[in-house]
């Protein structure tokens, strides 16, 4: 438990303040790029990290577990790049 002053109330809340995370920002064609050049490197910059990620959006659909995606357009033809919302 963690107080809180607001003027002269107290009041008390039962979980902690959330850490605030910075986003790394890229642009999809740019993530795309690091991914298809070094896999496990890219995974060691970003996967399950917090990226805001710049492109154009191709469809939004949700997976078998009701999971929304978002597929991002970038210069080929047949691959998107999809984003977990969480």
């Amino acid at each position: 438990m963690w107080w809180t002053w607001t003027d002269t109330i107290l009041s008390t809340k039962t979980t902690a303040p959330q850490e605030i995370v910075e986003a790394i920002s890229i642009a999809s064609t740019e993530l795309y790029s690091q991914y298809e050049d070094n896999e496990i490197k890219a995974d060691e910059m970003y996967k399950w990290k917090i990226l805001q990620v710049d492109g154009n959006v191709k469809s939004i659909w949700k997976d078998i577990l009701d999971d929304m995606f978002v597929a991002l357009e970038w210069d080929g033809l047949i691959f998107t790049i999809q984003c977990m919302l969480k």
